[in-house]
């Protein structure tokens, strides 16, 4: 992160009383705190994550740093490193909820039903068309 304002000093030429300076540097930790929040939904929405607020609190932030400028680097390797000891934090992992029933289900089985129904269909097999629907409703999924 940017460093800390130690040692500037005053208009005497002395240096800032240390309730003075704890205040700054609590403020511009909050600061850097906003900025990597930020960019970590920035990057976290190109890789699919879930929740960004728990990506910023799990992830390991040592790697991160904000310049002087305010430009933020390390997020995304921080990023790649937590989805692989959580992947449940990535998009392709969530639970949602059934079309029908209330009952949880994998997002990726509906896709998985939408491809094999689109090779039925274009393959002019109606019968195994009407199958996958009729399976895939059997889990909540309601396929068109």
């Amino acid at each position: 992160m940017a460093e800390d304002f130690n040692g500037i000093v005053g208009q005497s030429g002395e240096p800032l009383p240390e309730d003075m300076q704890a205040v700054i540097d609590q403020r511009l930790r909050a600061a850097n705190d906003r900025l990597i929040a930020a960019e970590i939904r920035e990057a976290g929405a190109r890789i699919g994550l879930i929740d960004p607020e728990a990506a910023f609190t799990l992830m390991d932030k040592s790697g991160v740093a904000v310049d002087d400028n305010g430009s933020v680097s390390g997020v995304r390797e921080a990023l790649d490193a937590l989805v692989a000891q959580k992947p449940y934090l990535v998009g392709g992992q969530r639970l949602g909820t059934g079309g029908r029933g209330n009952f949880a289900r994998n997002d990726v089985d509906g896709a998985g039903y939408a491809a094999r129904l689109a090779a039925a269909r274009s393959a002019g097999n109606n019968a195994l068309a009407t199958a996958i629907i009729a399976e895939a409703a059997g889990k909540g999924i309601a396929l068109r």
